[in-house]
C-alpha cells in the first residue's frame, strides 16, 4: 500500500546474506547494528535541534509561546502516519547537505560517504516477523529505531521551512514536535488554504488539521483517555526515594507547565491519583507535593565519595547494609531494583496462532498489514466506508483510489 509497504521475505527461513564476511541476520550483525545506530544517534543530534520551529520538550514549548504571537486562530496541522512515509533518499539527501557544512563541528574521522552509508545500512536492513513470517520494511523509517526520530526531524525541518516560504500567507508562529505543530495564524487568514498548500508539497507527506474549540487545543500537555494514571503502587519493592521522586517530577511537570489558575487543580489529581490508585500515603503525598512546590534556593549537594557500589535493594536490610558501609568505609551506596515478575515469566517467542490474520492482498500484488485489537470484520467495514465515500482516510482507499 501507499503508506504502509511490506514485502515477505523468505518466508521460512531467517534473512542470511553476507556483508564483509558478517552474516547478516545473526546476533553479530544485530549486535553491530545496535551499536551503529546508537553511535549515529550521538553523533547526528545536533543536525535534529537546529530548526526554527523545533522544540525540545514540554517546558520549553511553554517559555516559547510566552514569546510569541498568539493573538490569531490557533491551529495544529499533524502530520499522518509520520515515520512510514518519511522518504529515505531524500532524507539522506539533507542529511548529507547538512553534513557537507558542519562536518567539521563533529567528533568523528569518519567522511560523509561513510556517515550516509552507515545510516542507509541501518534503515536497509529493517526486517521484522508477523504471523510467522519474515517481511523488510520498503517504505519509510522503521518505528523504535534510536535514529528514526533524528532523521525524521531533519527531513521535516527541510520540509517544513521549504513548503512555509511559498505558503499563501504566513504564520503567526510555527512550533513542531515530531509529528505535531502548534500554529497560529491571522483570524482572516484561512487555515484550510495552508493545509492544501503543505499537503501539495510531497506525495507521501499529509496533514490533518485541528483548530481550537473554546480556546482549547490538545497539543503535548494533554493526557489521553486510554491514560490509566498506574504508577509504580506503593507496596512495590522499590526505595522510598523512588516513589517520592515520581510524585516530585509529576509536580514540577505540573508546575512548570500549567496556567496558575489550573495548577491547584491538577495537583489535587497527583494526590488522588497517588493516594487512589496507586496506594500511597495521603500525607506521604501531600508532603512530597508541598515541598516540590515551593520556591526553594538550591542547597549544596555533599561531596560525593571516591567509591560507589551498588547493592540490590531487598528493604529495610539494604537500608541498614548502605548506612554500615557509609559510617564504616566511606562509601557511598546506590540501590538497584531486584527481579521484578517480568524477568521470571517468559514468552516462548510464538505467536498465538490466528484463525483470520489480518493481512488484507491486493490485486496489484501489494500486501496491507491491518494491525489493530478490534475484529477485522469491523475493520473490513470501516475501509468499505471510506472507500465508498472517496475519502482517502485509510491506507486501502488511499491506494485504490
Amino acid at each position: 500500500m501507499k503508506r504502509v509497504i511490506q514485502v515477505i521475505i523468505e518466508p521460512d527461513h531467517p534473512i542470511t546474506y553476507r556483508y564483509n564476511g558478517i552474516l547478516k541476520g545473526s546476533p553479530v550483525w544485530r549486535g553491530l547494528l545496535s551499536v551503529t545506530t546508537l553511535f549515529l544517534s550521538s553523533l547526528l543530534a545536533p543536525f535534529g535541534k537546529d530548526g526554527k520551529s523545533y522544540i525540545s520538550d514540554s517546558s520549553s514549548f511553554v517559555n516559547q509561546l510566552k514569546e510569541s504571537n498568539l493573538t490569531g486562530t490557533v491551529v495544529s496541522y499533524d502530520v499522518v502516519d509520520l515515520f512510514t512515509n518519511i522518504p529515505l533518499k531524500e532524507a539522506l539527501d539533507i542529511l548529507r547537505s547538512k553534513l557537507a557544512i558542519r562536518i567539521n563541528d563533529l567528533d568523528t574521522h569518519l567522511t560523509i560517504d561513510s556517515i550516509i552509508n552507515l545510516a542507509r545500512s541501518c534503515f536497509d536492513t529493517s526486517y521484522f516477523t508477523f504471523n510467522s513470517k519474515i517481511f523488510k520494511q520498503i517504505h519509510g523509517l522503521p518505528m523504535g529505531s534510536p535514529l528514526s526520530p533524528l532523521i525524521t526531524e531533519i527531513f521535516m525541518t527541510s520540509f517544513e521551512e521549504a513548503a512555509l516560504s511559498t505558503a499563501p500567507f504566513q504564520p503567526l508562529c510555527w512550533y513542531c514536535k515530531v509529528d505535531d505543530t502548534f500554529t497560529t495564524i491571522a483570524n482572516d487568514n484561512d487555515p484550510s488554504e495552508l493545509l492544501n498548500h503543505i499537503n501539495d508539497q510531497h506525495s507521501r507527506i499529509k496533514f490533518t488539521m485541528e483548530t481550537e474549540t473554546n480556546q482549547h487545543l490538545p497539543f503535548l500537555v494533554y493526557r489521553k483517555p486510554t491514560h490509566t494514571d498506574q504508577y509504580i503502587h506503593y507496596n512495590s519493592r522499590h526505595h522510598l526515594q523512588i516513589k517520592q521522586a515520581i510524585i516530585a517530577t509529576l509536580t514540577r511537570r505540573a508546575k512548570a507547565l500549567y496556567h496558575p489558575d489550573a495548577l491547584n487543580s491538577e495537583l489535587d489529581h497527583l494526590r488522588e491519583t497517588f493516594t487512589t490508585l496507586n496506594g500511597y500515603p495521603a500525607q506521604l503525598v501531600t508532603a512530597t507535593i508541598n515541598k516540590t512546590i515551593k520556591d526553594r534556593e538550591p542547597s549544596l549537594e555533599p561531596s560525593p565519595s571516591p567509591i560507589r557500589v551498588t547493592i540490590p535493594y531487598l528493604g529495610p536490610i539494604s537500608h541498614q547494609i548502605s548506612r554500615l558501609i557509609k559510617a564504616k568505609a566511606s562509601i557511598d551506596v546506590t540501590f538497584s531494583s531486584g527481579k521484578t515478575i517480568k524477568t521470571y515469566l517468559k514468552a516462548n517467542g510464538k505467536a498465538p496462532s490466528c484463525e483470520h490474520p489480518n493481512l488484507i492482498p491486493c490485486n496489484c500484488g501489494d500486501l496491507y498489514i491491518e494491525e489493530t485489537l478490534r475484529p477485522i470484520n469491523t475493520r473490513m467495514k470501516e475501509q468499505q466506508t471510506s472507500i465508498s465515500k472517496l475519502d482517502q482516510k485509510s491506507a486501502i482507499s488511499e491506494h485504490i483510489l
